[in-house]
């Protein structure tokens, strides 16, 4: 327990919301923390590849894989996996100056589960993109990036991939391809742009990134100067657990002063009102 220089149980708000800050909308507790409690492991939601496809890329045949990138994703009981997304060049259509690619997932190695965009199609874990002879990508799954006859929106939506029965008996995972970049807020040409493109240069993949987690050991904790208790856990991960309770009175002078430095509210003070 949190406790005060006279050995009093320290009061607040205790728990922490999945986006990792305060919940504040229980009832005044003792706030007690434990060294080497486990934090809840959160499932990927989002995976982002900052990638090049060379356009020295030759066309290749069904089923060939000429570029790949993978990152580690957890499921629902904070269980590590590894997805990946393989590329391969593919006939442009026909009178067309584009390169096509097709994109396709596996899951731990296997394709066989993997859905993209609720696909019905046999296999279900491959799409479309197309770039223009600039090297940018112009369409995803024959939807245009930038609408033609809308300046400022877009006609794509970034892949949704859903992945089912994993091992161990999580929740199935549903994971959004974060490819598509939005013009920034008041840009004078809004124009969508991608993380992905085909320039005339080694394929190559910068930065990965996704959402989630694995459980962590809570290692150490810390205050900041509105009382907030931070956890720093073993994953990397830092949680609000707690917020010591502030009393205000409407005449703090009315308060009546009892050993170890408590107070005790009076006629005069008016009743706490507490944040």
């Amino acid at each position: 327990f949190l406790v005060s220089s006279s050995g009093a149980k320290v009061q607040g708000f205790v728990g922490t919301k999945p986006d990792g800050t305060l919940d504040n909308t229980g009832g005044i507790e003792d706030i007690q923390v434990d060294l080497g409690q486990a934090s809840p492991p959160r499932a990927s939601e989002l995976v982002r590849f900052v990638s090049n496809l060379s356009a020295e890329t030759p066309v290749s045949a069904p089923g060939d894989v000429q570029y790949s990138s993978s990152i580690e994703v957890f499921d629902s009981k904070g269980v590590a996996h590894q997805m990946t997304v393989n590329y391969r060049r593919i006939d442009s259509l026909v009178g067309s100056d584009n390169t096509q690619w097709e994109y396709s997932f596996e899951f731990n190695g296997d394709s066989g589960g993997v859905v993209v965009n609720e696909s019905t199609d046999v296999p279900a874990n491959i799409g479309t993109m197309e770039f223009g002879p600039d090297g940018r990508l112009i369409s995803i799954d024959n939807a245009a990036l930038n609408d033609p006859d809308n300046a400022g929106q877009s006609l794509a939506s970034n892949p949704a991939i859903s992945i089912t029965g994993i091992d161990g008996g999580p929740e199935n995972l549903n994971i959004t391809w974060d490819l598509i970049d939005p013009p920034n807020d008041g840009a004078t040409t809004p124009v969508f742009s991608s993380y992905i493109s085909n320039f005339g240069s080694t394929n190559n993949t910068g930065t990965l990134f996704q959402d989630g987690y694995g459980s962590g050991v809570l290692q150490d904790i810390d205050f900041d100067q509105n009382g907030t208790m931070i956890g720093f856990f073993d994953n990397g991960l830092s949680l609000e657990l707690a917020r010591v309770a502030v009393a205000t009175f409407n005449n703090k002078i009315g308060l009546k002063q009892v050993d170890g430095g408590h107070y005790l509210a009076t006629a005069a003070s008016g009743p706490a009102s507490i944040d």
